[in-house]
């Protein structure tokens, strides 16, 4: 982009081995309505094709830019790539997602209309083992936001750090918001993104949100950094721990009591997501025993009641955890999903009957409409033979008019002239 362009969003992607999906991804981002932007690229070190493909791209869009570095995961990438940014606003986006190409002015606009220092949107998910479309509400849950827009921790802080999970790709930031609270990512494997949005969300003067699922995220990649959840395992909880740390420091958290449920509530749900995460059992019980000995007591989870989880299937996991050994409650987990999915599937099959019911009211309906169509075309019909018949009784009316007028005329032109003799 030349230099006299105000650069308007940085889209700063940190791109590990994805020539898979990279352009396809590339595509959703260089094709933005959103012109005025700036597409800061790092490749963490890949070792298949990613290079040469941002190079290619590059050399038809001046606005990318790329920056090399050695493997070092993420955080480091992104972090890297903010130093470098010059947008009035950033956006990290990952290399294997598709965006929709109005999704930068969308919330470009929305972020300015409110003047404020963040900007969420929803997001879909997409199967990538079967391609298949997941609609979830985890990314932007309505119901947990206030009337008002903006708003702030202030107008919600029983649910500021629940209503949108921690991925950093569905939010765009003031630049100068960022700076000026030293935001940074961790430097980990996993898990980078936990204290750059909770913190963010702390700091934020004003939230705003684009009511749209403007983003699709690819799931279940095996490639990506996500897909490799055992090989970090206990990342999430060294993130969490070290944004626990953080909020103890900020006296606004210590003075209020919903923030800090709020924050123990997002807490435990990245506890269980990560403990779910794992494939291997040596990874799956360290997190386990760390959960059950220190990890739910340093984060004053284990005295509270079931009142104070948003969800209660957070306070019942909690309860098994601390009572259970790792193999019991995978056993009792498997239960409780097998009865879930029983009933899940009553649930479904009701919801077919009625669905089947309502599907039979509504033909029920057509065949009514359908029969009182025709009764209206056999009515029309009947009135334009009606006119019609009225029409030929009216032209013989005036027929016989004319003849007897004609018939008039002459007698009284013969009387004329017979009076005339």
């Amino acid at each position: 982009m030349s230099n006299n362009k105000e650069i308007l969003v940085s889209v700063i992607m940190p791109i590990y081995n994805a020539e898979k999906f990279l352009r396809e991804t590339l595509d959703t981002v260089v094709n933005q309505t959103l012109k005025d932007i700036e597409i800061i690229c790092v490749d963490d070190g890949s070792s298949d094709g990613t290079l040469a493909i941002l190079q290619e791209y590059a050399k038809n869009d001046e606005r990318m830019v790329i920056i090399e570095q050695a493997n070092q995961y993420a955080g480091v990438a992104r972090n890297n790539g903010l130093a470098q940014a010059t947008g009035e606003y950033v956006i990290f986006w990952d290399a294997d997602d598709l965006f929709e190409l109005e999704a930068l002015e969308k919330m470009y606009s929305r972020i300015v209309e409110d003047n404020a220092d963040i900007c969420v949107c929803g997001a879909n998910q997409l199967d990538n083992s079967t391609q298949e479309l997941i609609i979830r509400g985890i990314y932007l849950i309505k119901e947990y936001l206030p009337a008002k827009r903006p708003f702030a921790k202030e107008d919600m802080p029983q649910y500021i750090f629940c209503f949108a999970n921690n991925v950093p790709w569905n939010k765009l930031y003031r630049r100068e918001f960022v700076q000026e609270n030293k935001l940074q990512f961790l430097d980990i494997r996993q898990a980078e993104d936990t204290y750059f949005v909770i913190m963010a969300m702390f700091f934020a003067q004003k939230i705003t949100y684009v009511d749209e699922k403007l983003i699709t995220y690819r799931s279940f990649n095996v490639s990506s950094l996500t897909g490799q959840a055992s090989d970090a395992n206990m990342c999430a909880c060294e993130a969490y721990e070290t944004t626990r740390l953080a909020l103890l420091e900020q006296r606004e958290f210590m003075e209020n009591a919903e923030l800090q449920r709020s924050f123990g509530n997002r807490a435990i749900q990245g506890f269980l997501h990560s403990l779910f995460s794992q494939s291997d059992v040596n990874a799956y019980t360290q997190i386990y025993q760390f959960l059950a000995t220190k990890g739910f007591a340093d984060f004053g989870l284990v005295d509270k009641d079931d009142a104070y989880f948003i969800n209660d299937f957070y306070y019942r996991r909690i309860q098994s955890i601390l009572t259970m050994q790792p193999h019991e409650f995978l056993l009792d987990n498997l239960k409780e999903t097998r009865n879930n999915s029983g009933k899940l599937r009553s649930r479904i099959s009701l919801k077919n009957k009625r669905i089947n019911e309502i599907k039979e009211r509504v033909q029920e309906q057509k065949d009514k409409l359908q029969e009182q169509k025709e009764r209206i075309r056999e009515q029309k019909e009947r009135i334009i033979a009606q006119k019609e018949t009225i029409k030929a009784q009216q032209a013989i009316l005036d027929s016989l008019a004319v003849r007897t007028a004609l018939k008039t005329k002459k007698v009284l032109t013969l009387n004329g002239k017979l009076g005339k003799k």
